[in-house]
């Protein structure tokens, strides 16, 4: 079963389309995306400057971290010393490098999984990432990082992207461990690919003893920020993990599972924020980038418009399972 006229089968495990991909020259809508979005940091930047508004959780969160105040920090400690670098340098310089990071996390990732990068680069997720100074840029990197390893037989450095993707483990890790069950290699080779993550995880604890417990203590003493929150649990509950039964039941290619299994998680997991959609837009999903811009009528409708958002990944998973239910019928 094939899910065509859609845009899916641009995405590939093929590592000679992939590489192809990565060396091809920058294409005018890769540009027009870059400089959309570059642009658009460069204003942040100036705004911050002039009247100190935005990079919430590069300020609360990230450069604290690198400072030793932990107090807001919920992410994977091996990325610590990279916020001690940035906590050095001038704010304005550090969070610029921070959305540049994000950038061109983006548009790797883009290239890598075979998105389109003027509605990836110019999606409302990456403009409100770069404004708040958050992560997911990197993390869909990571995870870009490790399709790319994965297919040229890198097994460190796959390891090294699923590290990178799991500094947020509610997204990245899950997103992750997806792509690693589903991609096309073996056991042995998923064992080989986990070891460095594993070693760097438990390099972190010598260094860090506590610090799973003192990020489950800082999610207790400061709960998540749910204004974002985009999944069906918070009003159906467990409900929404039926979801995953078509990926389960249905008889799917690694393609389709691993696009049914993402749009099912990002319904159905208890927390996620309209900015981990960022990681779907760098994979060739037709036009829903542009539902992203429901967040323009935050003004209007305050942070529902955000939740609004859910039906981008509900109308991904309809659209996956009525071609998966027409075509089984067709056999």
């Amino acid at each position: 079963m094939e899910i065509n006229n859609f845009g899916f089968t641009n995405f590939s495990f093929d590592r000679n389309i992939i590489n192809e991909r990565i060396k091809s020259k920058i294409t005018l809508t890769d540009f027009l995306g870059l400089m959309i979005a570059l642009g658009f940091a460069f204003i942040f930047l100036w705004n911050m400057s002039h009247y100190n508004i935005g990079a919430v959780d590069i300020i609360h969160s990230y450069l604290p971290a690198g400072s030793g105040d932990y107090t807001e920090f919920r992410y994977h400690y091996w990325i610590v010393p990279i916020f001690r670098i940035l906590a050095k340098l001038p704010f304005l310089l550090g969070y610029g490098i921070w959305m540049v990071l994000n950038i061109i996390g983006v548009f790797i990732a883009t290239r890598i999984f075979g998105g389109n990068p003027i509605l990836s680069l110019a999606s409302y997720q990456l403009l409100y990432v770069l404004y708040y100074g958050q992560i997911t840029g990197l993390l869909a990197f990571g995870l870009a990082l490790a399709w790319w390893a994965m297919s040229n037989k890198r097994w460190y450095l796959a390891g090294t992207g699923f590290l990178i993707a799991a500094t947020k483990p509610q997204v990245g890790l899950i997103l992750g461990l997806m792509l690693l069950l589903l991609a096309d290699v073996s056991w042995k080779e998923r064992a080989k690919i986990l070891i460095f993550p594993t070693a760097i995880s438990f390099l972190t604890l010598i260094i860090w003893p506590n610090w799973p417990l003192t990020v489950l203590l800082t999610l207790i003493d400061n709960p998540l920020n749910t204004n974002g929150n985009i999944s069906l649990w918070q009003w159906i509950g467990p409900w929404s993990l039926l979801l995953f039964l078509p990926a389960i039941f249905l008889p799917l290619k690694a393609k389709e599972k691993i696009f049914l299994n993402f749009s099912a998680f990002m319904l159905s997991f208890p927390y996620f924020q309209h900015t981990g959609l960022l990681i779907l837009f760098c994979f060739p999903v037709g036009l829903l980038p542009i539902l992203g811009y429901l967040g323009i009528l935050r003004p209007v409708i305050g942070w529902d418009a955000l939740k609004l958002m859910f039906v981008i990944p509900l109308t991904l998973y309809l659209i996956l399972v009525i071609k998966l239910l027409l075509n089984r019928k067709k056999l």
